[in-house]
């Protein structure tokens, strides 16, 4: 829970006012914020409300409302807040005060490169995916392109650090299930014995995670629907996905491994694992950053980063502190200025 401060323009009082006892407060304006990143409709101030009869006015000016509305308009507005109020408290779940402010960090440390304009992220989307708004977008950027790329610094050394199959990765570490070797597609070929070369049973595997018919995946893979079934089991895939529908069945929507609501019914597990990876690489991201001075971050490419230094980059795994689960990384120097 928390406690909401309810401002002027969201009440008829002369005073601010709290709801709640928390150490943790939040106002309308923050909680707005929220819902803006869940695709919610906004809770309305009274001048938001009250639009139509302002601008019959031809008034700009909100304090107006305060004294030329009946008691039964405050009334309708105050009941359509505390409606509002309601509405939204289980949608604020920790991860508002837990992971987001630590996901956002990351962003607020991107350094713009010599030949690049500064890119502006947003986070709104279905799972919490990253989306270019204005400036260079590193999302769309293809590879020659990312080869171009120059330090003002030409000491720096450029480098993309990529996660190796991020959203699987995640996914069978946190669902506890053991691979070997760190590799879960030779992993599961060896496992179950399959004839399958490990480049075409990556797209295999995904769709098996994602929910693709058997038949199809059979049809497709060469593997039979029986095996299909024994993976499928082994990686703990229907199970998940009950647990999945049970829980939008009972509130309306399922979270992220970090807290964060996801509203949309339709392709539950693909939603959780790609919401839960896009989470855990801006936290990743944000604290290898924090715990290197000497890395700058530039650009963030979903499951991908690039970064600067002036001294090579020796790492293995990339995680977090809050579900301690690493992932093995790929670094490249793209450029040496």
């Amino acid at each position: 829970m928390y406690q909401l401060k309810i401002n002027k323009k969201y009440n008829f009082s002369n005073k601010n006012i709290a709801i709640g006892n928390s150490n943790t407060v939040y106002t309308i304006c923050e909680i707005n914020e929220f819902k803006r990143l869940l695709n919610l409709k906004k809770i309305k101030s009274k001048k938001e409300y009250f639009e139509n009869i302002l601008n019959s006015l031809n008034e700009n000016n909100s304090h107006v409302l305060d004294y030329i509305l009946s008691e039964k308009n405050k009334n309708d507005y105050l009941i359509y807040l505390k409606k509002e109020i309601n509405f939204t408290k289980k949608y604020i779940t920790n991860y508002f005060k837990d992971v987001l402010p630590n996901r956002l960090n990351l962003f607020n440390n991107i350094k713009t490169l010599k030949n690049c304009t500064k890119t502006i992220y947003d986070h709104n989307t279905v799972t919490g995916r990253l989306k270019v708004i204005d400036g260079t977008n590193f999302l769309t950027m293809k590879k020659e392109e990312r080869y171009k790329l120059k330090h003002s610094d030409i000491k720096r050394k450029i480098y993309e650090i990529d996660f190796k199959s991020c959203e699987p990765n995640f996914y069978i570490k946190s669902q506890n299930i053991e691979i070997e070797n760190n590799d879960i597609y030779n992993s599961i070929i060896k496992k179950f014995d399959l004839k399958a070369d490990r480049k075409k049973f990556k797209r295999i595997l995904l769709s098996m995670m994602y929910g693709a018919d058997n038949a199809v995946i059979a049809r497709i893979s060469n593997i039979k629907e029986s095996k299909i079934k024994e993976i499928k089991k082994y990686l703990k895939i229907n199970k998940f996905k009950e647990s999945l529908e049970k829980e939008y069945e009972t509130y309306g929507f399922i979270k992220n491994y970090y807290g964060r609501p996801l509203l949309n019914k339709n392709n539950l597990v693909n939603h959780w694992i790609q919401s839960s990876s896009a989470d855990f690489c801006c936290l990743s991201f944000n604290e290898l950053i924090k715990n290197n001075k000497h890395i700058e971050i530039h650009g963030v490419i979903h499951d991908a980063v690039i970064v600067s230094t002036l001294s090579n980059i020796d790492l293995n795994y990339l995680g977090e502190s809050i579900s301690k689960i690493k992932i093995p990384i790929t670094i490249e120097c793209i450029s040496n200025n």
